[in-house]
């Protein structure tokens, strides 16, 4: 064969390999194959089995004969809700598009009823006036009537909550430029319950200086429970908007979960701040979302995350100063966690 016949059947045979490779599984749609398509997906990703002491393979033997003379997708909704419960983990979840959302961890959001940025009389309560408010803007401002404190509520860091808000992470640029707060800045994320990496960072920068080593992540080496990663460092660039003279009081709670969760860890690494209130939520790496062979759609976090001081970030950070957080301030009661956070600003104040 000359090189020019060479020439022109080499990518013929290029083309002939790269479709001869590829391997599409189709997974016909049966209860069965939903149940051993999510069984195996985390058996060979999920990243926590040693860490919440799950017996994986017990699990297939107790559920799969269930799952196998199942005849329907609802028929499969007690089983998935039997077992996501176990992982104690928001992360793991169902999405059936048919069916409501099974969520790990069953609560009543209905509990979840206000906070701080749903209470109108602030300045009677704390003396704390409203700035730049609006309802569910990620970003709700209070500058004290008195003192040179200032409250940021930050409501989340999903990137829809800012697009219909027409709000950017930057706005927290504008806010702190405005806000007086040269004796005390408190950042309320007790309702953050997460969103993107990326505006973690942003909202974290103005707080820092400089190169910052945010945590560390761990992945999986393989498809075992137990084969992982070393620790590959995650940086961030500080603006160093904030000095770091200003005393910083960080409001906690259980529903602080994902990114939010990992803002309170970036945020406990400044020396000059306190962290107020609950354990957080937790939830120590990004989500990974699957189709099952039905169509829906299963989440896990795919690897782990350890703080600047070696702690396994899925489990929450422990507050410096704990108050029992608390969502319902009916009957006029005030909320015990900006009480706190203002009686520590003052004893500081005081030295």
């Amino acid at each position: 064969m000359n090189k020019k016949n060479i020439l022109l059947f080499f990518p013929l045979f290029c083309l002939f390999v790269m479709f001869s490779c590829r391997r599409d599984i189709v997974i016909k749609d049966t209860p069965e194959n939903v149940f051993t398509s999510f069984w195996k997906i985390l058996d060979e990703n999920y990243v926590y089995f040693e860490e919440k002491g799950i017996d994986w393979d017990s699990v297939y033997s107790v559920y799969y004969q269930i799952a196998k003379e199942a005849k329907t997708d609802a028929e499969l909704i007690p089983i998935f809700k039997e077992i996501i419960p176990a992982f104690k983990d928001r992360h793991v979840s169902i999405q059936a598009f048919d069916y409501p959302y099974m969520v790990p961890i069953i609560y009543d959001s209905a509990t979840v009823k206000s906070t701080v940025g749903w209470n109108y009389d602030m300045e009677e309560k704390y003396g704390l006036l409203p700035r730049y408010f609006r309802f569910s803007e990620p970003f709700t401002c209070w500058q004290h009537k008195e003192k040179r404190y200032a409250m940021i509520e930050i409501s989340s860091f999903a990137e829809w909550d800012f697009m219909i808000n027409q709000t950017t992470p930057q706005d927290i640029f504008v806010f702190l430029d405005s806000l007086h707060y040269e004796n005390g800045l408190i950042i309320d994320v007790r309702l953050n319950s997460g969103g993107l990496g990326g505006i973690m960072y942003s909202i974290a920068s103005p707080f820092f200086r400089g190169r910052h080593l945010a945590y560390y992540d761990v992945f999986k080496t393989g498809t075992g429970h137990n084969g992982f990663s070393e620790k590959f460092p995650q940086y961030f660039d500080g603006r160093g908007i904030v000095p770091a003279s200003v005393p910083v009081i960080l409001l906690i709670g259980n529903e602080t979960f994902s990114a939010g969760n990992f803002f309170a860890y970036v945020m406990n690494d400044l020396p000059n701040c306190t962290a107020i209130g609950e354990k957080t939520g937790g939830g120590g790496g990004a989500i990974n979302y699957v189709r099952l062979p039905n169509n829906w759609l299963l989440s896990y976090p795919w690897y782990k995350s350890y703080s600047t001081k070696g702690e396994n970030m899925e489990f929450g950070l422990e507050p410096d100063v704990r108050v029992k957080v608390c969502y319902d301030f009916e009957d006029g009661a005030k909320d015990s966690v900006i009480l706190k956070a203002l009686e520590v600003l003052d004893n500081i104040n005081r030295r």
